[in-house]
């Protein structure tokens, strides 16, 4: 479980990293022709290209590989308590990745709060909130109930236009739900802590929403240029900030912001091929993510459960085995479930990418150092008819072995894991 989650937090950085530089790369182009809006709306393209790696193939899906580890090609025994270091390694790494999502989101949470707690006491008036501090927003604060929050001479400060111009912004963001997208991304950083790329990401996100908004509000009061540039020029930064909140002032440049404003609303058609490119990428995104998920099990490839020949034994008396199995060689990876009686060979055979193999393997009961019960594999991997590896495993009783071969000469690779239980 820890070799599978920790791949998949890997395949998804790498994936969320190209797709990121993607964006970045185009944001420039889409701004100056497609205006703030359609450019906003390329920073969609993340989430759905990382639900779409997570979907099903038409075939069963192949688990994502473990992080293998070079061995030799001696006996290997696992014993029935111990586990291998192939298997730890993982798990230390996952327990560091959950402790960084932890910590990072806790940062988050108590820079929320303290921003709460600079507002101060709130007083609704005229449909918004004045906070008790003078650098407290304008602000769209919360997710489910977004009040609009605006610094205690908010009245005294603007104009009556000015007024009129940031609440339209916050508008805005309330109409988009661009508070669920904030908490979105913030969840995105949790999750990718160690991901540099996001965490830079982030804050360009936030600079083409805010443009966004910018430009929705001169759609609406396309004379008004002027008294809106004053009211950014009037708004004071502040340190104190909310990862979820939606603030005027988000320590974005002025300059790019005021700039942006002079410039003209893109013509219908142009918004029209500005969507239709976005649709476009998000759909060849989205298909490049999902086929560079972890590979299905191909039509090519058989994962052949044993003839009840191979598999049964006709010795009455003997004890009967299952032995789940967990293969990856040759770009494949199959899970076959096998069933056989003390010293009967089970086989498996899988049609690899460049070579056919053949796995068999006979068990026989055996006692572990403790005295629990446990099984002896006498195993041998062919390639193309020939052994590459005959190790030896003596495994407790539905506990997991593993042996595994990397950077062979021959190339006869495999990580090979076997679960082996009693049928009674």
């Amino acid at each position: 479980m820890a070799n599978e989650l920790l791949n998949w937090i890997m395949h998804a950085s790498v994936l969320l990293t190209a797709v990121t530089l993607a964006i970045l790369l185009l944001r420039r182009f889409m701004l100056r022709f497609f205006g703030a809006g359609i450019a906003y709306q390329y920073w969609l393209i993340l989430p759905v290209a990382l639900l779409a790696s997570l979907l099903p193939h038409s075939a069963s899906i192949e688990p994502i590989p473990q992080a293998a580890q070079p061995i030799a090609q001696l006996l290997n025994y696992a014993t029935p308590i111990a586990q291998s270091s192939s298997t730890m390694l993982p798990e230390c790494v996952v327990t560091l990745w959950i402790l960084g999502c932890l910590m990072v989101a806790a940062w988050f949470w108590r820079q929320h709060i303290h921003y709460l707690r600079m507002l101060g006491n709130l007083k609704p008036m005229r449909g918004i909130y004045l906070a008790e501090s003078l650098d407290a927003g304008p602000a769209l604060i919360g997710v489910w109930r977004a009040r609009i929050i605006v610094p205690a001479d908010f009245f005294q400060r603007y104009t009556v236009e000015e007024q009129e111009l940031i609440i339209a912004h916050e508008k805005s963001h309330a109409r988009r739900g661009d508070a669920y997208a904030n908490m979105l991304c913030a969840f995105a950083q949790c999750l990718f802590w160690f991901n540099p790329l996001l965490h830079l990401a982030a804050n360009y996100f936030r600079l083409d929403q805010e443009l966004a908004c910018d430009a929705s509000v001169m759609v609406q009061h396309p004379n008004a240029r002027r008294a809106y540039a004053e009211a950014m020029l009037k708004t004071l930064s502040t340190e104190s900030r909310s990862v979820i909140g939606c603030q005027l002032q988000y320590h974005q440049p002025l300059k790019d912001r005021i700039m942006q404003l002079h410039q003209a609303s893109p013509a219908a058609a142009k918004k029209s091929l500005g969507k239709f490119i976005l649709t476009a990428f998000m759909g060849l995104c989205a298909y490049s993510a999902w086929a560079a998920s972890p590979a299905t099990v191909q039509d090519a490839v058989s994962a052949k459960e044993p003839t009840p020949a191979q598999s049964q034994a006709t010795i009455s008396g003997k004890k009967t085995y299952s032995v789940k199995t967990r293969i990856q060689l040759d770009g494949v990876s199959v899970n076959p479930r096998t069933h056989s009686k003390e010293g009967e060979a089970a086989h498996i055979s899988v049609d690899g990418k460049s070579a056919k193999w053949d796995i068999a393997y006979t068990l026989h009961a055996a006692k572990a150092k403790d005295g629990a019960e446990a099984v002896m594999l006498d195993m041998a991997v062919k390639k193309d008819g020939k052994i590459v590896a005959q190790p030896k495993l003596l495994v407790g009783l539905n506990m997991p072995a593993t042996v595994q071969r990397k950077n062979s000469a021959d190339g006869g690779d495999f990580d090979i894991s076997l679960e082996p239980g009693l049928i009674d």
